[in-house]
């Protein structure tokens, strides 16, 4: 079965002439409304519980009632400002993102993301009397969890370097009629689940990604203003939001509410790579996510409330991580990566003719 990856160049913005038009960031602080776009894996929980507009999309009235409990003291010009909200393939209320002035996304290294994500779906960590996603891939009932988990990759090493080498898992393998095409069903397996075309429910998180959450929004409204709050800067960036609504940049935003980990801190099996796959196996899984890389930059280079050095930052830490220097390195880089995979297993196509335009401020070929 042909697996076909497509790089390709392309913009989630509007175009005018070779640079993207951008929104007019001079809105006066008491005008700016802002629907939050949590993107999953990147700290969204934790700032849902410092925005008072959740509360009233609770489960529950005591749900609803402990929510409101949060904001019995000074409100943030945060919380004040947001009128909206938007997770996977909820919006709430429906029409705020037209009525909305700004996109506040919640972001992270894509490639921290993804190990997030396997990390809390894993069986392994199913804790005792903690329900959750885990613990529901552990049971037999889910085929996809099996053949993902146990089958596959067992640990994240095994999924990196099914992408990086083609490589047998090696645990267990599938029951099939021979090694070659046990290695080359995982593979697909993996870069179908990495880009967001798995099965709905275990794989929501890198189903609703940052492209198609910008589809959601940032495609229909392209003259909308971005914020971001970085996860890897989490408390930073949120007092940089407060003090671009002309609130307080002091905010204690740290002790406002709780700090969401989904028991990340007692899992007993950890997503950590090994050195021996850094420098290998990080670029392979980079041309997998190309598309969401290049989500990401965009997102990124339009925040208003970020300065160029904080932006390239970010987008220095992503390259380096791929083993390139801007996205147009990283397409070259890919083309010599992919061509290593076994034959008809992940075939990389990149539109040459394309222009490469992927910053909306810097120029397409600048070095981070």
């Amino acid at each position: 079965m042909l697996l076909l990856v497509v790089v390709r160049s392309f913009t989630l913005f509007q175009q005018r002439g070779s640079h993207t038009l951008l929104y007019d960031a001079r809105i006066e602080y008491k005008n700016r409304t802002l629907v939050f776009v949590h993107v999953g894996k990147t700290g969204g929980e934790t700032i849902k519980w410092r925005l008072r507009v959740i509360c009233d999309h609770r489960a529950s009235k005591r749900k609803k009632a402990r929510c409101l409990r949060m904001f019995h003291g000074i409100e943030s010009a945060l919380s004040r400002s947001t009128i909206g909200y938007v997770h996977c393939d909820k919006i709430r209320p429906k029409k705020s993102i037209q009525l909305a002035t700004t996109f506040l996304f919640s972001i992270r290294d894509p490639l921290d993301r993804v190990f997030s994500w396997y990390q809390y779906m894993h069986p392994r960590n199913c804790l005792l009397n903690q329900p959750s996603a885990a613990c529901n891939l552990k049971k037999d009932s889910n085929p996809w969890g099996l053949q993902f988990y146990r089958d596959c990759f067992p640990t994240v090493n095994d999924l990196v370097n099914s992408i990086s080498h083609g490589s047998h898992p090696r645990k267990r393998r599938l029951d099939l009629t021979s090694k070659n095409d046990t290695t080359e069903k995982c593979t697909q397996l993996a870069i179908e689940t990495l880009q967001g075309r798995g099965p709905k429910g275990p794989t929501n998180h890198l189903h609703f990604n940052y492209l198609h959450l910008a589809n959601q929004t940032i495609s229909q409204f392209p003259n909308k203003e971005i914020m971001v709050v970085r996860k890897e800067f989490l408390w930073d960036d949120l007092k940089s939001v407060e003090g671009f609504l002309g609130g307080n940049t002091l905010y204690d935003f740290e002790r406002e509410g709780p700090v969401v980990t989904h028991g990340s801190e007692k899992f007993p099996y950890q997503a950590v790579l090994n050195q021996s796959l850094v420098h290998i196996g990080a670029p392979s899984l980079c041309c997998v996510l190309y598309e969401e890389i290049q989500s990401y930059s965009q997102i990124l280079t339009r925040a208003v409330n970020l300065d160029d050095d904080q932006k390239q930052q970010s987008l220095r830490h992503i390259f380096s991580r791929c083993g390139a220097s801007s996205l147009a390195d990283l397409i070259e880089n890919c083309a010599n990566i992919t061509s290593q995979f076994p034959r008809n297993t992940f075939q990389t196509i990149i539109d040459a003719t394309t222009e490469v335009d992927f910053f909306s401020i810097s120029a397409p070929d600048q070095q981070y």
